[in-house]
């Protein structure tokens, strides 16, 4: 063998003499094993996020449900504390909290997946006669999710009224596209 060669060598039996010394100090000390386990679950697992959202030049109020981690959220439950009648039409089919996605267990939700609900008009949320029993301000969605042998609750309380009096932004690309296909259509 060259000296290249044995260089080699000598390196894999040294990292592997260093990995087993290391794995046996953290066995030993057990706190160690359980923290990088913690920290390699946390990094891998699901995150079923909740928020409430705008779209720039849109007056209505969204509602976001999203997995932001890196692995399906599987056995998915939502649940809403409080009805919320879309637009402020309190008819039952408006009532979201009654939507498939609320009502219905979601077997996989995936990485990177969206689910985006319309809620009101801000001024329907806000107006001075508003039924908070129909359009609540606050309310909190629940989400029940499994992973890797875990099941997680987790509850988030999704607060409009931030959303009050802002300014509704608009997207200036949005604009000029609109601009443009108005030409279009001359």
């Amino acid at each position: 063998m060259s000296a290249t060669e044995w260089l080699a060598l000598a390196l894999v039996v040294v990292t592997g003499v260093y990995a087993y010394l290391t794995r046996g100090i953290m066995k030993a000390t057990g706190k160690s094993v359980d923290a990088m386990e913690r920290q390699t679950e946390s990094l891998t697992r699901p995150y079923v996020t909740v928020s409430p959202m705008t779209i720039p030049g849109s007056p209505i109020l969204f509602l976001r449900i999203s997995n932001t981690g890196r692995t399906a959220a599987q056995a998915l439950q939502l649940k809403m504390d409080k009805s919320f009648y879309r637009f402020g039409c309190d008819e039952k089919e408006e009532n979201l909290s009654a939507f498939s996605a609320f009502a219905k267990q979601i077997t996989s939700f995936a990485p990177g997946s969206e689910l985006v609900f319309a809620l009101a008009k801000a001024s329907v949320v806000f107006a001075d006669d508003a039924d908070n029993t129909v359009t609540p301000r606050v309310f909190k969605v629940s989400a029940r999710y499994s992973f890797g042998g875990h099941t997680v609750e987790e509850s988030t309380e999704v607060d409009l009224r931030p959303y009050r009096g802002m300014h509704m932004c608009y997207d200036p690309t949005v604009s000029e596209l609109e601009g443009i296909k108005k030409a279009l259509e001359k």
